[in-house]
């Protein structure tokens, strides 16, 4: 699911999105690539950058505060 369908999906729910970010774009048990800091780096950034496209996806959400009008 992309990042544009969470955030419909949590304001349906009445939440607001605070913070989205993939946590890397792939990753496997003994990928020698994983041995380089380099690699960390590249794939974590990856992972900022297009959140929907990586193995993971993190979110925060809050509930928004109701009108007092």
């Amino acid at each position: 699911m992309d990042g544009m369908r969470w955030k419909r999906l949590l304001a349906d729910s009445g939440l607001k999105c605070e913070m989205m970010h993939g946590a890397f774009l792939f990753r496997w048990s003994g990928n020698p690539l994983e041995n380089y800091k380099w690699w960390m780096r590249l794939n974590k950034l990856w992972g900022v950058l297009f959140p929907s496209w990586g193995g993971e996806l993190y979110l925060s959400a809050r509930k928004q505060a109701a009108d007092k009008s």
